[in-house]
């Protein structure tokens, strides 16, 4: 916790003086900001200097310390802690420094260094309590003014306190850089911010800080105040600086790195749900800059969006993928990921995506291959280049590279085994065996045999045991439908026999396999 600030009033100037040099100020946790001598003065200074701790005499001309303390209590929103000084013990006194809340009175010839310490410590562990008890009750009243609920001038005040006269508030919300999500199941990727982040320390060392919230799982929303700053450029400074500040603790906690978006200049607090919502807008178009990002919301200018269109491009690119021409892929796909960087159109990227995550899949279930879905979920896909727009342009061109390669072995099948495959592919849920599918493609159960070894280097049945464990893994990720279900639905009428061939083929049992994906 920063130095809690002092002023001192007492019209003798030695009083002040002793007072000082009793104790050691600064290791006792205070910083004495100010001292005064004439009370009209002091008051000048309690609205320049804010301090948090005033130790006033009671007897002094023009204005006493009790007229004094009422006047400071009655201007200030966030009312400080007030000490009343005496010459000698006067329960008048006493009795209306209670009335008035004052925090303690002390008679001056009582006031030994030990004394005074003792009592400046106790002072300390009541800031420490109430600043912990405020930041508690105000996050909740913040979080809900962000999020655009209903938030009275009078809940405002109560909660910002002095805060709430600032000249400006600074906005740094800050993101976990991601995957972008290309398969429909990944809704839930990004380290949480661990809950010791809850009360973020930065709240008990950063003064100008009015709260860290939590927006969502990889997301904080950090409000600071800039107070006494005039410049535009030393304005910007201080946000800049807050936010990577910010940012820093926020990446310590995650083990991440993180981008933000910053407003340097609210100067009315009934804008900041807006100004969250756009700061939000673009963080959630971070694919198209990448990681490590920093959104200035005043150049807006600079991240305009432009309506993705790409249906023809994405039309001519399936058919050539379907028809295995993939020469020319990485030069569609680069003219694809080309638009949509110029373009910065989320949900028209997102559909492109999706689309050609769907091409994808179709090529890997004419190849015998898994699905992009049953990767992932086997944590064989590595999503990180996923985090920008080029990493996934590079991240396609590299799959349909591969496509490439399989398609090659593919293609080079003669035409009766193609059609053996492509019949166990479609037929593999019923009970189907090498006679019924010689007798499908028209040439002996013999024959298919010896051409299927001698050009897959499977037989038959390892081809068709496969394509079923394959199948069968996917609905147990999926966790649809029970065991003996799952047996039946890829081909096999007994359960028992179905768990002994899928712990051939993985070295696990059904069940086992489900206990290990949990």
């Amino acid at each position: 916790m920063k130095p809690i600030r002092v002023l001192i009033l007492d019209d003798e100037i030695l009083a002040i003086e002793h007072i000082r040099r009793l104790v050691p100020w600064k290791e006792l946790g205070y910083e004495i900001c100010c001292v005064a001598t004439h009370p009209v003065k002091a008051l000048s200074l309690v609205e320049e200097f804010r301090p948090q701790l005033i130790i006033v005499d009671i007897k002094m001309p023009v204005m006493d310390g009790l007229e004094f303390c009422k006047r400071v209590l009655a201007s200030e929103e966030r009312s400080p802690k007030i000490v009343l000084l005496s010459s000698y013990k006067e329960f008048d006194y006493a009795k209306e420094a209670i009335q008035l809340g004052l925090s303690n009175y002390w008679v001056k010839h009582e006031l030994n260094a030990d004394y005074l310490a003792r009592e400046l410590i106790l002072l300390k562990k009541d800031f420490e309590e109430e600043f912990v008890k405020q930041a508690a009750l105000r996050k909740p009243l913040l979080a809900d003014l962000i999020a655009g609920r209903p938030v009275t001038r009078e809940q405002w005040l109560a909660t910002a306190g002095a805060f709430a006269e600032a000249d400006y508030l600074q906005l740094a919300v800050v993101q976990q850089d991601r995957p972008f999500p290309l398969l429909t199941e990944m809704t839930n990727i990004g380290a949480p911010i661990p809950p010791a982040f809850e009360q973020p320390q930065a709240e008990l060392e950063d003064e100008s800080l009015l709260a860290a919230i939590p927006i969502r799982k990889s997301q904080y929303a950090f409000l600071f105040i800039a107070q006494g700053i005039r410049s535009e450029q030393k304005l910007w400074d201080h946000a800049h600086e807050k936010a990577m500040l910010a940012k820093r603790a926020v990446e310590e906690q995650t083990g991440g790195t993180t981008s933000v978006a910053i407003v340097h200049d609210i100067s009315d607090w009934k804008g900041i749900p807006s100004l969250f919502h756009e700061a939000n807008l673009l963080l959630s178009r971070s694919v198209f800059y990448g990681p490590r990002f920093l959104f200035r919301l005043q150049n807006r200018n600079d991240y305009k969006v432009a309506r993705l269109a790409t249906d023809q491009q994405l039309k001519e690119f399936s058919e050539n993928v379907r028809t295995f021409q993939l020469d020319g892929i990485p030069s569609l796909l680069a003219n694809l990921f080309a638009d949509a960087a110029a373009s910065k159109d989320l949900a028209g990227f997102t559909d492109m995506c999706k689309q050609l995550v769907s091409i994808v899949d179709q090529s890997r279930e004419t190849l015998n291959l898994p699905s992009l879905e049953l990767l992932w979920s086997r944590d064989e896909i590595d999503t990180a280049p996923w985090t920008s727009a080029d990493g996934i342009r590079d991240w396609f061109i590299r799959e349909f590279q591969s496509l490439a390669e399989a398609s090659s072995a593919f293609k080079s099948y003669s035409r009766k085994v193609t059609q053996a495959l492509e019949y166990i592919r479609k037929n593999y849920s019923e009970d189907i065996g090498a006679q019924q599918i010689a007798e499908h493609i028209g040439i002996s159960r013999d024959h298919l045999r010896h051409l299927f070894k001698e050009e897959t280097g499977q037989t038959v049945l390892d081809a068709l045991t496969a394509i079923r464990v394959d199948q069968s893994k996917k609905m147990l990720e999926e966790g649809k439908h029970k065991i003996y279900e799952i047996a039946e639905l890829v081909g096999y009428r007994n359960s028992q026999y179905f768990s002994q061939v899928f712990r051939k083929s993985t070295g696990m049992t059904p069940l086992e396999y489900v206990e290990r994906k949990r």
